[in-house]
C-alpha cells in the first residue's frame, strides 16, 4: 500500500523519498515496475524477453521523481530532503517502511524508536508545508484482530505523534482499513480494500 501511495504521489504531486531497509532496491524497483504496468513478475519477464514493452512505457516509469533510498539516519534523510526540494521545488513525501526496520539500538529498542519519532516530528516542524511523512509500523500482539489505537509494536509515541493512523487488518478476502485517528476529520470508520484481479485474455 505504501508503495502504491508513493507511486501515485510521485506521478501527481512531487518527489518521493522511499526508505525500505528490508527489501532492498532491486526488489522494490521490480515491485514498483510491476505495479505501474499492472503485471506479475513472471509476465513482466516474458514481455521483456519478447520485446513487447515500448520505450515510452519504460520511460514513464523512470521519469517520475521516485527515489529508493537506504540511508543510515536522520542526517542522511535531511540531506535527501534538501536535495529533492532543490531539484523539484515541490513538497516531498518521505516514506519509511517500516519504523521497526530503521537503524536502532537493540538494547534500548523502544527508546530508539521514540527517538526516530521525535526526529521525524522535528523534520515536520522544520520543513512545514514542504514535507509530508508516511510510515508503516508493525503491530503488537493485541492489535492483530482489532483496531487498537495503541496497536503499534514497541512505541506508544505513535498515537501521540501521528496526525493520521490507519489500522490495516485482514478480512475475508480483503483488507480492512480502519481510521483509528484523524486530527482534522472523522475517525472510527472502516473501508474495505480489495485487490482487483484482471485476466489479460
Amino acid at each position: 500500500l505504501s508503495l502504491q501511495v508513493s507511486r501515485h504521489y510521485a506521478k501527481n504531486h512531487g518527489p518521493v523519498l522511499f526508505y525500505d531497509r528490508e527489501n532492498g532496491k532491486q526488489r522494490l524497483r521490480l515491485r514498483s515496475i510491476c505495479q505501474e504496468l499492472e503485471l506479475s513478475e513472471v509476465d513482466l519477464i516474458i514481455k521483456l524477453k519478447k520485446g513487447e514493452l515500448t520505450n515510452s512505457q519504460i520511460d514513464s516509469i523512470f521519469s517520475t521523481p521516485f527515489y529508493l533510498l537506504n540511508g543510515e539516519g536522520l542526517d542522511d534523510i535531511k540531506k535527501d530532503i534538501d536535495f529533492a526540494l532543490r531539484s523539484h521545488h515541490r513538497p516531498v513525501l518521505l516514506v519509511l517502511d517500516s519504523l521497526q526496520k530503521l537503524p536502532i539500538n537493540l538494547q534500548e529498542r523502544r527508546d530508539s524508536l521514540d527517538q526516530w519519532l521525535y526526529g521525524l516530528d522535528q523534520l515536520k516542524v522544520n520543513y512545514e508545508q514542504d514535507l509530508r511523512i508516511l510510515f508503516t509500523s508493525e503491530k503488537n500482539y493485541k492489535g492483530y484482530n482489532s483496531p487498537e489505537l495503541g496497536g503499534s509494536k514497541d512505541s506508544n509515541e505513535i498515537e501521540y505523534t501521528a496526525e493520521n493512523i490507519w489500522d490495516l487488518r485482514l478480512g475475508k478476502g480483503n483488507v480492512i482499513l480502519h481510521v483509528a485517528k484523524d486530527r482534522d476529520g472523522a475517525q472510527g470508520f472502516e473501508m474495505s480494500l480489495e485487490k482487483v484481479m484482471t485476466d489479460p485474455n
